[in-house]
């Protein structure tokens, strides 16, 4: 997407101080419309911002861009099976769970979306804040003639539009409503506490596949998006991604940049921008001394997953084999009480369940 242009930022600027008088507040209106207009999903995002997140700065670079620009083309039909992988608080949640369903609302607002999280109150949350949006008098006054949320289904997790769009929010364990939709959105399915668990990886790969499959109104033009940090090699992403026949079309942003694993999605003409090994993907708010803290706190194995979105150290997560020395000489026997490691030259137990007592005799 284009951003908006100079000129409009520059008039939606110059009308903010004079929000009191309504001439003003009238430009503002059309200025906001246009600039959405113009710049899509992302611009939305961004003036919603301050009425989503009260109080929160907002910053935003071009790996909001790329996420911006995959969810619009993921609601506009133009991906259909989407995998988007960032690092945590990336404002993903924000950009792909409370955004993107209202955003949607306003070109077709018939759109019905099925959205999850791996816990229920996490899904409520984003679902609330969406509802909460459409309701400000910022949104009403720019697309509040769209449609209506109805009177008789208003719910937290389960809301209806007048003109026959819908949201319904639920936890992966929960379990699918039976109810169909035409985009499904998966943020987060895992809980990075049981991400290791095989049983606990494996109940929300068999959700996924087996019951949120089958949701999709039309196959033909309905699609489905997990946005998510990788958390084990076997997760719901790397699971999905190992199905090359399903088609994922996938957005891979790393913390550190990795010229061998170069992110190009062609769909929304976006090839990764740093050029140099090690760069940062949002050095604002994760400069470098944060990020190899980050390193240090999460250890080789969380780091690879959790920033890198390789979850699979590139050296191994016990042994970096590149500082392992290779020793020739050395002789190797099995004892009564196990392996014996001793030296070929000076025949001196180095190793083994013998070479403690050797050693501890010469004091070492």
């Amino acid at each position: 997407m284009a951003p908006a242009s100079t000129a409009l930022a520059r008039e939606r600027k110059a009308a903010e101080p004079h929000l009191g008088d309504m001439a003003a507040m009238l430009d503002l209106v059309a200025i906001d419309k246009a600039i959405v207009t113009q710049g899509g999903f992302r611009e939305f995002t961004q003036l919603a911002w301050e009425h989503v997140q009260p109080g929160r700065e907002l910053h935003w670079g071009w790996c909001h861009d790329a996420v911006a620009d995959f969810l619009q083309a993921f609601i506009r039909g133009e991906i259909k099976n989407g995998i988007i992988n960032i690092p945590f608080r990336m404002a993903k949640s924000t950009i792909s769970s409370v955004c993107a369903p209202v955003y949607s609302w306003i070109d077709e607002p018939g759109l019905r979306w099925l959205t999850a999280s791996y816990r229920d109150t996490l899904s409520t949350r984003d679902s609330v804040r969406s509802r909460r949006l459409i309701a400000s008098p910022w949104f009403q006054q720019r697309w509040g003639h769209m449609f209506k949320l109805t009177s008789d289904q208003n719910q937290k997790t389960f809301y209806e539009n007048s003109a026959g769009g819908y949201r319904i929010s639920q936890s992966v364990k929960g379990g699918s409503t039976g109810e169909g939709g035409n985009r499904v959105l998966a943020d987060d399915p895992h809980n990075v506490g049981r991400a290791e668990s095989e049983v606990e990886r494996q109940n929300v790969i068999d959700w996924w596949d087996e019951e949120m499959s089958s949701r999709l109104d039309d196959h033909r033009v309905d699609g489905r998006l997990i946005i998510m940090q990788r958390l084990h090699e076997k997760d719901l992403a790397g699971h999905c991604l190992s199905k090359k026949g399903d088609g994922y079309t996938h957005l891979n942003l790393p913390m550190e940049y990795e010229p061998k694993v170069r992110c190009q999605v062609p769909a929304i003409k976006f090839k990764d921008p740093r050029l140099v090994e090690g760069e940062l993907l949002e050095p604002v708010r994760f400069p470098r001394e944060v990020v190899d803290e980050l390193i240090v706190d999460l250890g080789p194995y969380a780091a690879s997953g959790q920033l890198q979105q390789r979850p699979a150290p590139r050296k191994g997560s016990m042994f970096e084999t590149d500082k392992i020395e290779i020793v020739e000489d050395w002789h190797y026997e099995m004892g009564a009480v196990g392996a014996i490691i001793r030296d070929a030259e000076t025949g001196r137990l180095t190793g083994g369940a013998d070479a403690r007592q050797e050693n501890w005799a010469d004091g070492r």
